[in-house]
């Protein structure tokens, strides 16, 4: 089965190449084309938590990309199964998902 991401992942010298799984944080772009609109997601090992930083989220509406961010959990779970990382298992099915809004926790929800 072909994997895109084994191949975005290597770098040309290996000296700059840092396997996802030894990073403390990843940052992925999430593009919303239905809104035309970009939104940021935070995998943070340390503080065992999936940020979503989006500019234009309101009090309440926090609920409009939980279906990306368990999609997001679920591929990083993948992910680490495929690279032989069960260590890193319990922590991403402990990750808190949150909201931010310009610097401000707007939200906490249960992945």
């Amino acid at each position: 089965m072909h994997n895109p991401t084994r191949k975005t992942r290597r770098a040309k010298d290996p000296r700059h190449f840092i396997p996802w799984f030894e990073c403390s944080d990843i940052f992925i772009p999430i593009n919303l084309k239905e809104a035309y609109h970009w939104v940021a997601a935070h995998f943070s090992f340390a503080e065992k938590r999936l940020t979503c930083y989006d500019s234009l989220i309101k009090q309440g509406q926090q609920g409009q990309h939980d279906e990306i961010l368990k999609s997001l959990k679920r591929w990083l779970t993948d992910l680490a199964v495929a690279d032989k990382q069960p260590q890193l298992l319990p922590i991403i099915a402990e990750m808190e998902i949150r909201y931010r809004n310009a610097g401000i926790v707007t939200g906490a929800l249960d992945a």
